[in-house]
């Protein structure tokens, strides 16, 4: 079955007046302005009258509700006071989707830098503090809004200012925004400050001095309007302006700390690939963390980036080998191998446009540690094509990490295809003397020490078998 329908949604404007009362003692007639909106579904199309009244009815309460809740939080003329329970509210809320959005791309960094993408970590680090930062600019501007929505109602005999402020009408009287730029502090203290006949004031002011181009005159005259203006209340802008540059400056510490934190804990740690090319699984012990490694097979860890004892242990607890590493920061891909038998290799491709395509493979085998800088693809497969941005030379260079199937048998038969027969012969060496019962080890070593025109290091390797198969 198959739903349809359609959604309405109504947006509704409500004037909501009532007279304010304060603790203070203060009473006055008040006005505020509720603005939200309300939807209403009409399932199958069977109801669509019915949809619009639900969508204008619940616009209307919920006005009503966004009307009662902003005069709640409206700064009584005499004290200066607010509901402390509403304003918690409104910032909590605020505060909350802030602390989401840093928790959101904290979690989204962390994952990143496990797997050693530190420039993809930093830039989503840098868009949580990003998105709290724009949150509260518009947490802001939602309270500068609320506070507009809101006006006592005057009477001759006492006379009230706004307590909020008119930014559309000071942004309309500015024909020319790049003088406003040396004068922005002052017009945006007296905007701050307002009183409905002082803002009137400053428009024509601001207008005739751009106009005019006479900037000693708008200064002049930003000047003498905010002379006249209530000293309490230009106390109260400049609190709260000395309040917001605290935070910004604030908020600029806490971006440089998170980042200098950032940068000293990625150097700290990395991340290590443990590959093992022998025919059993092993241990890699790294202080009191152990992780099992199958036959053939890969797992990776995070060490830091310090001079550490690193042991391979068979799983009955055999040591296998035993070696003082000191795992580099920052240096890329790092990839530690059992022994050096396993087959790694590292093949740099070169995708084209023209018929020149190719690629060059190293063999990494007989190496305990190897790391890499710049790898494009890590144990995976590359495509057999790509798309890339063309510069005129109409190539592109990519680099392979991988490790061929087959175990420490490949790193045998790679050396051996290449006539490397002293490497191959010490690969088979290394897994002969740690699993002494392995045939296909022992005649692999003898064979290609002899074909290495090597026969001292054939003796050698026979009298340390000899001693590994007499061990218990």
């Amino acid at each position: 079955m198959i739903y349809f329908g359609r959604n309405y949604t109504s947006t509704a404007t409500v004037p909501f007046d009532f007279e304010y009362r304060c603790c203070c003692g203060f009473r006055s007639p008040a006005r505020v302005v509720g603005f939200a909106s309300g939807t209403g579904h009409s399932p199958f199309f069977a109801d669509e009258a019915g949809a619009r009244q639900r969508a204008i009815e619940r616009g209307h309460a919920n006005a009503a509700l966004d009307a009662l809740r902003s005069a709640r939080v409206a700064e009584c003329p005499r004290c200066h006071r607010r509901d402390a329970t509403e304003v918690r509210r409104f910032w909590r809320n605020w505060l909350a989707a802030a602390g989401g959005a840093v928790a959101l791309f904290s979690l989204l960094a962390f994952w990143f830098w496990a797997f050693a993408l530190e420039i993809v970590s930093f830039g989503f680090a840098a868009f949580g503090i990003l998105g709290a930062v724009v949150i509260l600019l518009q947490a802001r501007s939602a309270w500068i809004a609320l506070n507009r929505r809101f006006e006592f109602v005057t009477t001759p005999t006492e006379r009230t200012s706004p307590t909020g402020t008119d930014p559309a009408r000071f942004m309309e009287a500015l024909p020319s925004l790049s003088r406003l730029m040396w004068h922005l502090p002052i017009c945006v203290a007296v905007c701050l400050g307002d009183r409905a006949r002082l803002l009137h004031e400053l428009a024509d002011a601001l207008r005739s001095g751009l106009l005019q181009g006479d900037e000693c005159r708008l200064v002049e005259e930003s000047q003498r309007l905010m002379a006249r203006a209530d000293p309490a209340e230009m106390r109260t802008v400049r609190r709260a302006t000395r309040k917001d540059i605290a935070i910004a400056v604030a908020l600029s510490f806490a971006a440089v700390a998170f980042f200098t934190t950032a940068f000293v804990v990625t150097g700290m740690f990395a991340q290590v690939w443990m590959v093992n090319g022998l025919d059993f699984p092993v241990v890699v012990v790294t202080g009191d963390r152990h992780t099992t490694v199958e036959p053939h097979g890969r797992e990776w860890r995070l060490l830091r980036t310090v001079p550490q004892q690193l042991e391979v242990r068979s799983t009955s607890n055999k040591l296998i080998s035993s070696q003082r590493l000191e795992v580099p920061g920052r240096a890329g891909v790092v990839v530690f191998n059992v022994l050096g038998v396993a087959p790694l290799y590292l093949e740099t491709l070169i995708y084209s446009l023209h018929a020149d395509s190719g690629a060059s493979t190293q063999m990494l085998t007989g190496r305990s540690l190897v790391v890499a800088k710049d790898i494009d693809f890590l144990f995976s497969p590359p495509p057999s094509t790509i798309e890339f941005h063309n510069d005129g030379s109409g190539r592109t260079t990519k680099r392979h990490l991988d490790m061929l199937e087959g175990g420490w048998r490949s790193s045998v038969r790679f050396s051996v295809k290449a006539h490397h027969f002293l490497d191959a012969a010490r690969v088979a060496e290394a897994v002969a003397l740690v699993d002494p019962t392995n045939e296909d080890a022992i005649l692999a070593a003898a064979r290609w020490f002899e074909e290495a025109n090597e026969p001292e290091l054939g003796k050698a390797f026979k009298a340390r078998l000899s001693a590994a198969q007499a061990a218990p």
